[in-house]
């Protein structure tokens, strides 16, 4: 494992440690699933709200890890 999984493992435990962490690491497998269903039944999965919930997935992740820096 290099430095950087390692900082990557730690930063992801202490994400998951935290609400705002835990709405990062919870949202992405809601979305998936989300996406999936919408492929199932419609046959489109990135029409109507499927591509704007990735980008709110990668919006809140990006701010979980962004607080979680200033913290450490």
């Amino acid at each position: 494992m290099s430095s950087d999984d390692r900082m990557s493992v730690l930063l992801g435990t202490k994400l998951a440690k935290t609400v705002g962490g835990q709405l990062a690491v919870d949202l992405p497998a809601l979305v998936v699933l989300t996406v999936l269903l919408q492929f199932l039944v419609t046959g489109n999965p990135l029409i109507s709200y499927g591509l704007p919930a990735v980008v709110l997935v990668i919006a809140v992740g990006r701010a979980a890890i962004v607080a979680s820096r200033r913290r450490l």
